[in-house]
């Protein structure tokens, strides 16, 4: 499943939700970093933080960020912190 935002600038980013967990996208991330005791991936490209992906038991999730990189690593992260499957 996909879900697709908009910013008040019109930009658009997402969240996926998919069992596919080792799709190529996950491979290789940037870092990996433990917050409140989950394992986030982190990937870059360049300086700007493109995709956060997390593991929940067999389902895979990752925010993408909008093509201008209009989320900061900061809003990612609380994005993904506050996330609860539906």
């Amino acid at each position: 499943m996909k879900i697709v935002c908009e910013n008040e600038a019109g930009n658009s980013w997402g969240i996926m939700e998919t069992t596919f967990t080792d799709a190529p996208l996950l491979e290789n991330p940037t870092m990996e970093k433990d917050i409140n005791g989950k394992n986030y991936r982190f990937y870059y490209a360049g300086e700007h933080l493109r995709y956060l992906a997390w593991q929940d038991g067999d389902t895979a999730y990752w925010i993408t960020n909008s093509l201008q990189n209009s989320l900061t690593e900061d809003v990612m992260v609380k994005l993904a912190l506050s996330f609860q499957p539906v």
